[in-house]
């Protein structure tokens, strides 16, 4: 079944079948993975004697074809032949008007939803219509034509993931991340670099894999996490290290290297250690590296894709983040809106997780009811898709073959993980304490290596009645200090260290930090922690976390 419907008004393709088939050939690639249902037009009567350029022809064309469907049109402007006839021009044209803006001027009238595409080789500086769309007709082909509907946005969503090949996991039914997706596929083939904001749960390394499969490069996609990686061995990670550089050392291939002739994605770059944004910026201006412990430079031909949940122009202003390495970060920015301004792509993803919760389960297919899609959509869910997924996970927990999950059931499990009462104003600070939080003690964000699902299990069980983004903040804060207290040559953690840092309370300022503090613990604080509080927390850690 075709997908998309192209219309073409163009007096030489129209009017001959060996240009209409070398055309069709230009769009080959595109056909495979959408289905394009191709209809000319010559726009032209046509005897023995004459020809004749007629506008009524057209809009029949145009008219027949919308009563099918939602076409795209693509219009050619100078017609080479034919004359015209007095009903050529609508009512009150403009004299200076060419025959194919005529045409666009009485479709445009009669259907002013229609997309429309000038393809020509009429420079578009000579156009009436310059907010037109416009293909040059010598270069039209797939790749010409995807471009050119993406950046004006002429498509339904559904068409645009066909295009750009957006996989089916990355579930989306929202103009508006229809729109982050075209411009990730638009500037995925440049060279420049590529910001992704949004808040944390948005999906912005889903949008980075994308970006990497649009590439069209052939390495991998390596994924750092700078927020949370150790400072001490940051250098280490990512260079990687050469043999001997100390006593029992071996060589190690960093991950800057793993990427080479692929896709480095850097999410939370707004925490990356000051000295790290030098080192960082280098590799960027020079395309090379050297490992820890070496002398060769290594080659760094990546694509560049950051993201961060926090205002990253405002840390340049306020001088926490460097302003030569923001620019070279951010060539092009993509803002991922949250999940709670896209209420229709809520649906999709619950019953995405759903269907995945039957199948990690091994029961038969549970649905939700109308009412229970209804009340998902008007929930905050500051918390965006991790939030769902997490609600959604705690129901499917209790439920049987091929149930029927009612409102009443997310109810009972939304009021028993209540969210903090936080207004639409201070959503990006709701996922900046965690962050605040380790900054506060004096602890870098680190990288979570070690098993973060038995850390979260631990702390639930000294405290069942965390919410989500309490239980998350106090993770990691005490992840922080055990991945600090990490011997870089060894891997093993000093949990007397840990605690210690975790006891750095001549800084541990605020009543914010204190309530969560008080909840983590279970007690009353109104004084700074003890040694014996900071050990606790460390020792609620199982042994295969802290060894």
């Amino acid at each position: 079944m075709k997908e998309l419907t192209l219309l073409f008004i163009d007096d030489q393709i129209g009017s001959s079948t060996s240009h209409q088939r070398a055309l069709v050939a230009r769009f080959d690639e595109l056909n495979q993975r959408v289905g394009l249902d191709f209809r000319f037009c010559s726009g032209q009567m046509r005897s023995a004697t004459v020809v004749v350029n007629d506008v009524g022809l057209c809009l029949d064309f145009v008219a027949a074809a919308c009563e099918f469907g939602s076409p795209l049109l693509l219009l050619d402007l100078n017609f080479d032949s034919g004359s015209l006839n007095e009903y050529g021009f609508p009512a009150g044209r403009d004299g200076d008007l060419v025959f194919g803006e005529a045409i666009y001027q009485a479709v445009h009238a009669r259907f002013p939803s229609l997309p429309v595409i000038f393809v020509t080789s009429k420079p578009q500086s000579e156009s009436n219509f310059p907010e037109v769309a416009y293909l040059n007709k010598e270069s039209l082909g797939s790749d010409a034509f995807v471009r050119c509907v993406l950046q004006a946005n002429l498509l339904r969503v559904d068409l645009v993931r066909s295009m750009v090949g957006v996989p089916d996991t990355h579930v989306f039914a929202s103009s508006s991340m229809g729109q982050c997706y075209s411009n990730a596929h638009l500037h995925a083939t440049s060279r420049g670099s590529i910001l992704v904001r949004g808040e944390s749960g948005t999906g912005k390394e889903y949008l980075a894999d994308f970006i990497h499969r649009s590439s069209g490069r052939t390495g991998r996609f390596i994924a750092i996490d700078v927020g949370t990686t150790p400072m001490a061995l940051a250098e280490a990670e990512w260079f990687g290290i050469e043999k001997g550089t100390a006593t029992g050392v071996e060589k190690r291939v960093g991950k800057f290297e793993l990427a080479n002739g692929g896709t480095l994605f850097l999410d939370e770059i707004a925490d990356v250690d000051p000295v790290l944004q030098a080192k960082l910026l280098r590799v960027l201006e020079t395309k090379e590296f050297c490992r820890v412990g070496g002398r060769e430079p290594v080659a760094a031909d990546f694509k560049l894709v950051c993201a961060t949940s926090r205002d990253i122009a405002a840390m340049v202003v306020n001088g926490t983040f460097r302003e030569d390495l923001f620019y070279r970060i951010a060539d092009v920015t993509i803002l991922l809106p949250p999940l709670r301004e896209r209420p229709e792509d809520i649906r999709l993803l619950a019953n995405q997780i759903v269907a995945a919760a039957c199948s990690e389960l091994g029961i038969g297919n549970v649905t939700l009811s109308a009412e229970a899609e209804r009340y998902l959509e008007g929930l905050p869910l500051r918390g965006n898709i991790r939030e769902l997924r997490g609600l959604l996970n705690r129901v499917m927990a209790g439920v049987s073959s091929h149930a029927v999950v009612q409102r009443s059931s997310l109810e009972q499990y939304t009021q028993k993980w209540p969210l903090p009462d936080i207004g639409r104003e201070n959503t990006q600070d709701r996922e900046y304490v965690p962050g605040t939080l380790a900054t506060i003690v004096g602890l870098p964000h680190l990288l979570p290596d070690t098993d973060q699902v038995a850390t979260v299990e631990a702390l639930r069980g000294a405290a069942p009645k965390f919410d989500s983004w309490v239980l998350r903040a106090s993770t990691r804060l005490v992840r922080d200090a055990l991945l600090a207290s990490r011997n870089p040559v060894t891997g093993r953690f000093n949990r007397q260290q840990a605690a210690q840092l975790l006891a750095g309370s001549d800084r541990l300022v605020g009543q914010e930090p204190l309530r969560l503090l008080n909840r983590m613990l279970q007690r009353r604080v109104s004084r700074p922690l003890t040694q014996q509080d900071c050990e606790e927390l460390v020792n609620e850690l199982p042994q295969g976390v802290a060894r």
